[in-house]
């Protein structure tokens, strides 16, 4: 017998006049790396504060950048001026790191000390959007030769080595190893494994700086070379 058993539900309506934020439905939030023009996102009130309000984004992840510099800003809207909406200008942050793309959620909140409304909404993450940022970085390896002359007889030729952006690694460290073609005889390296620092930019072998290896020659010229060195 269902005789006793009762069940309940709990359901909270909300005023169609706020408080609270009203995101964009057509933006799009798609974001590269190195991008110098910042995009304009505009957040609206649901409906018309008492008194002053203040509306906060906030990039938890550092990976957003707002004209007004650093990953959260505010921007304040009056009773008087609320519909035109808090228009917050951003773009990707740049760096030299060869990340893949990745999803960053901004988070917008609203607080005032006039409105009893939004005042109760201090603190509380009322709306997120979700920016896809691109990578404007490419990791490859430099390989440069300074004299770019030919070699028809035995001598020792530098060779310098660097990264061209920071691998999308967690580790300390990156090994670069260095090899002649099995068909090119003759000619030797003065080390096959080269290691780069990825997290003190003042090392020596920090990944954005050159490494100096000998190749020591014997009959080969500079493009047999250059075509013979890999990774």
């Amino acid at each position: 017998s269902a005789e006793g058993v009762k069940a309940s539900l709990r359901a909270t309506v909300l005023d169609q006049n706020g408080p609270w934020l009203i995101l964009p439905t057509d933006f799009d939030t798609a974001l590269t790396e190195g991008d110098t023009e910042y995009k304009l996102y505009t957040v609206k009130l649901a409906g018309q504060p008492t008194g002053n309000v203040s509306v906060i984004a906030t990039d938890s992840t550092n990976s957003i950048e707002f004209s007004s510099g650093g990953s959260t800003t505010s921007i304040a809207l009056t009773p008087e001026k609320w519909n035109t909406g808090a228009t917050f200008q951003l773009r990707a942050k740049n760096n030299d790191a060869a990340n893949s793309a990745s999803e960053v959620p901004v988070k917008f909140s609203v607080t005032s000390v006039d409105d009893a409304g939004y005042a109760g909404l201090k603190n509380l993450n009322v709306a997120q959007e979700t920016f896809q940022i691109a990578d404007d970085d490419t990791c490859n390896i430099s390989l440069r030769e300074t004299s770019g002359r030919a070699y028809w007889k035995p001598e020792t030729v530098f060779l310098y080595v660097k990264l061209t952006a920071k691998p999308d690694t967690s580790a300390a460290t990156f090994d670069v190893n260095l090899a002649l073609s099995d068909d090119k005889t003759g000619a030797t390296l003065s080390k096959q494994t080269v290691t780069f620092d990825l997290t003190n930019a003042s090392a020596d072998n920090y990944y954005s700086k050159e490494q100096r290896v000998n190749l020591t020659l014997s009959g080969l010229d500079w493009g047999d070379v250059n075509k013979a060195v890999g990774s």
